[in-house]
């Protein structure tokens, strides 16, 4: 199963019997069997998708995911008709709302999240310095068992995050301005690399999340907040050094991204070339099999 990028203007997205066909100035760009697609994803305007196109993707509960065209922010999403497991979600605010057992569960993402960043580390430790960052982190995650509030849990994970992405920079081997984490508007080219890449990781997991008929807004870590998909959150913690922020350390250490690639407007932006890269890298990534050594599937 892929994701359909759609990100030049003057492109269509139209539906040809079971198939969906990429036109841009009239010109056929690609057709796509519609059972090969579980995500649409549109960026900035000037894309058309035709009625039938819309009705196609929502029949077969494929999503159609709108992201703003320089920031690569959410906008919108559009899926057909919702779950009907009613038992399923109830079950689930049951989770929910039992202190022992959610927290236990939040526990699980926490430590997941610390395990992955510390590996990413020590995967890419060229110092002394690294190593003692790897070591702290590998120490909050021993203090995980031992909480016994999800406000105390949260405290560990900022914790983690401070020394991990302290440093993250010094993994980089091109220096693109990058200090710490920060969010909107992007202040340099990694952080919209990571800003992006979260987002496009977090509409994976919204559509993963939709197909087993979970409710996204019912987790166990993040706050639970008004238009926050706290599930997709909680689940997408531990796979962020692994999907997304390897990603970017392989595309700016090998050069494959530089400085040239982002533009300037109220923040860094990804231009359009740079953004093509990224986005068949991302895919590549997602499409990488791993070996779950438990049972060696």
């Amino acid at each position: 199963m892929a994701t359909l990028y759609l990100t030049e203007p003057g492109t269509a997205l139209q539906k040809d019997g079971e198939r969906l066909v990429v036109t841009r100035d009239e010109q056929l760009v690609e057709a796509i069997p519609l059972l090969k697609l579980d995500q649409v994803v549109v960026m900035g305007r000037g894309v058309r998708v035709t009625t039938p196109a819309l009705f196609a993707l929502a029949r077969r509960g494929i999503d159609l995911v709108y992201l703003a065209g320089k920031s690569g922010r959410f906008v919108a999403r559009m899926r057909g008709e919702d779950t009907g497991y009613a038992k399923l979600r109830f079950g689930q605010a049951l989770l929910v709302a039992d202190r022992g057992r959610s927290l236990a569960l939040a526990r699980e993402f926490v430590r997941g999240k610390l395990h992955n960043q510390r590996l990413l580390v020590l995967r890419h430790a060229s110092s002394p310095r690294d190593q003692a960052a790897a070591e702290g982190i590998a120490r909050m995650s021993e203090r995980v068992d031992g909480t016994e509030d999800v406000e105390v849990l949260r405290g560990l994970e900022g914790q983690g995050a401070a020394l991990y992405f302290g440093v993250f920079r010094r993994l980089l081997r091109q220096d693109l301005g990058f200090t710490r984490r920060a969010y909107y508007p992007p202040p340099d080219p990694v952080n919209a690399l990571l800003s992006f890449g979260y987002t496009l990781l977090l509409q994976r997991i919204l559509g993963a999340v939709g197909v087993v008929g979970l409710d996204p807004y019912l987790g166990v870590f993040h706050v639970l907040d008004f238009g926050r998909p706290s599930l997709a959150l909680d689940l997408e913690e531990e796979f962020r050094p692994l999907v997304v922020d390897s990603l970017v350390l392989d595309l700016v250490n090998h050069r494959t991204l530089t400085a040239a690639d982002f533009t300037r407007d109220k923040g860094a932006l990804l231009a359009n070339a740079g953004r093509a890269r990224f986005l068949k890298a991302f895919e590549a990534r997602l499409a990488t099999h791993v070996v779950y050594p438990p049972t060696g599937e």
